[in-house]
């Protein structure tokens, strides 16, 4: 198990890709907060050569320098040869083979509080093969491969736990491989309540009124995550003369700042109200009000002399208006 941690303060994007076919990793991306994440990571070696294999997983996160895990895999020569002249089996029927060398591993599966799915491994070294079935004492733990044909490969059991019906508490249990005479089993353990991750984005938003007046003609707001996780937002303006931009996107940790741009052309003179609607993904929604002014058009002031003529210089004893004289 790989356990992801982070000390931003801040919410942060993670994937850890692997670069070979026999190993993974789950959840192999998602949103890390100021919990622990945890990270299975399993091996498939059915289709590896008996030797030592090396590989790596690498945590990115944006802003982070990348992690790099080594991971070695040793995969021993496989123990009994098949004899020759046995019969081959089919999921659900009778073993064809001797149980003695059934295998099963690993022998605890932890989900902890995050985990959803595991994986276990089943081996056969004993001559020919057998026929198998895996089932769980609980419903919510089901498996993918749940039966079929162990020879001296290894088959993969993929087990998923589905803990959104569980009320909190810790759960444990075992799942049971049957192969003919032989019944192996292997425990888990899986926490839900206060110490699982739940990531529950909230929706905030500030202002909740704009004033815009008679003469302003744009106002923000900021939109808000104060919870956890991702929070996909929407906004539409019912106001024709009042545009929001952009209209729709994503909040982690920083605010959104949201663009109002209103236009009075064209309007009556009078008061005018709307309304800006942001909607979350998860169903939450938050309202802004918005107030603004059209003034009535002001009268102009019209002047259709543009010059003032006084003709010849005048003396200080002198008074003339600039206003044209009788005709001469």
């Amino acid at each position: 198990m790989l356990e992801l941690k982070n000390q931003l303060g801040r919410m942060l994007a993670y994937q850890v890709v692997s670069d070979a076919a026999w190993l993974t990793a789950n959840p192999s991306r998602g949103q890390l907060g100021d919990d622990v994440q945890q990270i299975q990571v399993a091996v498939t070696p059915a289709s590896l050569s008996p030797g030592t294999h090396s590989a790596s997983l690498r945590v990115e996160a944006e802003g982070v320098e990348i992690q790099q895990v080594p991971v070695t895999l040793t995969v021993s020569t496989v123990a009994g040869e098949q004899s020759g002249g046995a019969g081959t089996g089919s999921s659900g029927g009778s073993p064809t083979g001797d149980s003695s060398g059934l295998d099963v591993s690993p022998s605890e599966l932890d989900f902890g509080s995050n985990g959803l799915t595991d994986t276990v491994f089943i081996h056969y070294a004993g001559s020919g093969e057998l026929s198998y079935t895996v089932t769980a004492d609980v419903p919510w733990v089901t498996f993918e491969n749940a039966a079929g044909v162990a020879g001296n490969d290894y088959h993969a059991i993929t087990v998923h736990a589905d803990r959104s019906s569980l009320a909190p508490g810790t759960y444990v249990g075992e799942l049971t491989v049957s192969a003919g005479a032989s019944s192996l089993s292997s425990s888990w353990h899986l926490t839900v309540g206060s110490n699982s991750t739940v990531l529950t984005p909230v929706l905030y938003v500030t202002p909740t009124r704009l004033e815009l007046g008679e003469e302003d003609d744009g106002a923000t707001f900021e939109i808000r995550n104060t919870g956890t996780g991702t929070l996909e937002f929407s906004v539409a303006s019912d106001a024709t003369w009042a545009v929001v931009s952009p209209t729709s996107g994503t909040v982690y940790a920083e605010d959104q700042t949201i663009q109002v741009t209103t236009s009075r052309d064209g309007l009556e003179p009078g008061d005018y109200n709307g309304t800006i609607v942001v909607n979350s993904l998860d169903g939450q929604s938050r309202t802004i009000v918005i107030h603004m002014t059209a003034a009535p058009a002001r009268p102009q002031l019209m002047v259709d002399v543009q010059r003032l003529d006084f003709g010849p210089t005048i003396s200080s004893s002198d008074s003339r208006s600039g206003m044209p004289g009788p005709a001469r």
